[in-house]
Parts: structure tokens; C-alpha cells; sequence
């Protein structure tokens, strides 16, 4: 999975109103960066569409210690799910409640070989699936989106102590975080702000499609009740999942998750 090139100069905020052609007002500072590389939706996903499938025929599972469990016997039985949500909103949580649902699901897969590993799994989560939603809607129609969030001050507060002193080195890491937080290494203002503009954007995107996206807060409290009610199915006896994932592997995580600092 590959991001659309323009979005990969760090001289421009990785602003996700780009992706779509008619945006809320960006956040002070960012009108320059939101205005430009105003393609069209469907040339956007085209292109898109055309690099992630060659990114997958060129490169497989390379360079990755663990295989992807066989994909299943019938993978259009039950749509894919996506937690597009940032790190420290209650993703390793989502992560484990969609396992208690039955949802094979994969924390945090590394963006550069990303469909490859998508294809044995019925739901994904954390950063990388949050920064190529809007590729994965095309790739895989009828999907559901989950959005966690939190509040600002606390994500920045969690954020910090996940980040903060913890360069990456993998080249796709830091273009994660150069897309997202217009930076490679920690910077409260920018954290906050490629925050915002990401839950902005997934907002307006799904603004026209209310039942493919779910908004959710694990952390005030939100769990069985709103997901299982989006997903349409049946709430566990078993309380929700509430995992720490301020560690590089949360102990939720279970075995076909590689522990790895987040993007």
C-alpha cells in the first residue's frame, strides 16, 4: 500500500481535507496545505487503486519474519473492518474486541506490504489503516469504518509517552507519521493538529454514508452497546476489552500481532 505521492512532502501538512474535494475550514495555519493538489476523488482513487495492487504483486510478504494466516475459504462472506482511529484512542482494545466477535483481526500490519497481509484477515486496525481509509473504501466495498477518539489533551498526554524519545528508522514509518503529523519525530503541536485534521477529515468523507462509519470513545467509556449495534451483531456476556497499549505490545495483542513501535 503505497500513499498518494503529494502527500509525502514534508514541506506540506498531511492534510486529510485533500482527499476530498469539499472540507470544513482547516485548522489556523493549514489553508495553504488544504488548498493545494486539488485533484478529483475518482482520479485520486484510480491511481490509488493501481499502485496498491502493483505495490502487492511486486512485493509480498519480503522482509517480514511472520506469514499472514491463509486467507479464508470464502473472504466475501463478511465485509472487512477497519479501525481508522489514530494510536492511544483504544485501538489494541478494538483490536480484541472484534477477536471476541469473531473477527480475525491484525493490529497495527505494516504499511508496505499491507494488502498481502490484509488478505487473511477480516479486520484491521491503528495508524497505517487510519492514513489509507480512503483507499481501502475502494478496495474493499461495503466495508465498516470505526473512528476511536478521545480527548485531545489526554491523547496528547498518552501520545507523549508512547512517541516522545522513539525515533523510527523504517522508511514507511516515518512516511506514516510525515503524513500524519507532518513530522517524523515528537511535536505536541503537530501531534495535535494532524489529529484533528485526521478525525476532520473522516468526518467529512463519510459525512453522506452515516451506516458505514461508526465514531467511538473506548476510553470515556463506549464498548459493546454502539459497536456491536453498528456491526449488527450480538454483545458479548464478557465485559469490553481495555488494553494497555502505551508498551510497544499490549497485552492484548495475541501472536499474529509483531510487537513494533508505533508509526
Amino acid at each position: 500500500m503505497q500513499l498518494p505521492e503529494r502527500y509525502h512532502d514534508p514541506s506540506m501538512p498531511a492534510d486529510c481535507g485533500e482527499r476530498v474535494k469539499s472540507s470544513p475550514m482547516p485548522p489556523a495555519g493549514e489553508e495553504a496545505g488544504a488548498a493545494a493538489g486539488q485533484n478529483s476523488v475518482a482520479d485520486d482513487f484510480s491511481a490509488a487503486n493501481d499502485r496498491a495492487h502493483s505495490q502487492t504483486d511486486a512485493t509480498g510478504m519480503t522482509g517480514h519474519p511472520a506469514e499472514p494466516p491463509a486467507p479464508n475459504p470464502n473472504p466475501l462472506s463478511r465485509a472487512k473492518v477497519f479501525g481508522i482511529g489514530l494510536s492511544k484512542t483504544g485501538t489494541s482494545s478494538l483490536t480484541q474486541a472484534l477477536r471476541i466477535l469473531g473477527y480475525r483481526s491484525i493490529h497495527y500490519p505494516p504499511l508496505d506490504n499491507m494488502l498481502s497481509i490484509l488478505a487473511g484477515y477480516d479486520a484491521a486496525t491503528d495508524t497505517t489503516i487510519a492514513c489509507c481509509y480512503d483507499q481501502l473504501d475502494v478496495l474493499y466495498p461495503n466495508s465498516k469504518f470505526i473512528l476511536t477518539v478521545r480527548d485531545v489533551k489526554s491523547w496528547l498526554v498518552s501520545a507523549e509517552r508512547e512517541f516522545a524519545g522513539r525515533p523510527v528508522n523504517e522508511g514507511w514509518k516515518q512516511t506514516v507519521r510525515t503524513y500524519l503529523y507532518g513530522a517524523k519525530e515528537w511535536d505536541p503541536g503537530k501531534f495535535a493538529d494532524g489529529y484533528r485534521r485526521h478525525c476532520q477529515g473522516v468526518e467529512t468523507y463519510f459525512r453522506h454514508r452515516p451506516l458505514d462509519l461508526l465514531t467511538m470513545n473506548i476510553v470515556a467509556g463506549e464498548g459493546w452497546g454502539v459497536l456491536c449495534s453498528f456491526l449488527g451483531t450480538p454483545a458479548p456476556t464478557q465485559p469490553f476489552p481495555h488494553c494497555n497499549s502505551t508498551r510497544y505490545a499490549s497485552a492484548c495483542d495475541l501472536a499474529e500481532t509483531r510487537p513494533c513501535p508505533k508509526g
